[in-house]
């Protein structure tokens, strides 16, 4: 991204620290997308964002098998051999043939647009809090969307078919992104 953004933090002390990118995963066969917010694209953080991901997909009863990727960073020795530990497979696009990894690159572009539009539409309601270094919140907000309101012609969604259940989120939590929240007393 051109703008570093906040990272995210729910206590603790604000920092200086910006992310500067992310490192996602999309399930083909579900259509399932996660992203690892990153403040470097370095191997280490790379390998971070991939131990996050299969952490994820456990709590939903996944076991990571293969791997397709670009060969940049997932070419590299550390993340290579973090592969093989774990007995699984990775397969590499060719150089600069991102045609053969289309899927995800559509994908991530439709997120970002999507992150985009979010931006956009808090700025137009409340321009005195609203700025582009919140896209990682604008973007992590469009993913939520589209795993969980993206459904197919059976009536499911990305995250009802990773996770293999048909629990619904509950809508009635999910909120406007970039909205201002107010505490009302109700003795006023």
């Amino acid at each position: 991204m051109a703008q570093p953004g906040l990272v995210p933090r729910i206590s603790g002390w604000h920092t200086n620290t910006r992310i500067c990118g992310a490192t996602g995963f999309y399930d083909n066969h579900t259509g399932y997308s996660f992203s690892s917010l990153q403040t470097s694209l370095d191997g280490e953080q790379t390998l971070a964002a991939k131990l996050s991901f299969e952490s994820h997909a456990d709590t939903c009863g996944i076991k990571v098998e293969k791997y397709r990727a670009d060969n940049g960073r997932f070419a590299e020795k550390s993340f290579i051999d973090a592969v093989r530990e774990t007995q699984q497979k990775i397969e590499y696009c060719g150089v600069g043939a991102h045609h053969q990894n289309g899927i995800i690159e559509r994908h991530f572009q439709t997120l970002s647009l999507q992150a985009r539009i979010i931006l956009l539409h808090a700025k137009r309601h409340w321009p005195a809090m609203i700025s582009v270094i919140l896209w990682p919140f604008a973007y992590k907000y469009a993913e939520l969307l589209y795993n969980h309101m993206h459904v197919d012609s059976k009536g499911y969604s990305p995250a009802q078919k990773f996770c293999k259940t048909t629990k619904q989120m509950d809508f009635k939590e999910l909120h406007t992104w970039g909205s201002p929240c107010y505490v009302l007393d109700r003795n006023l």
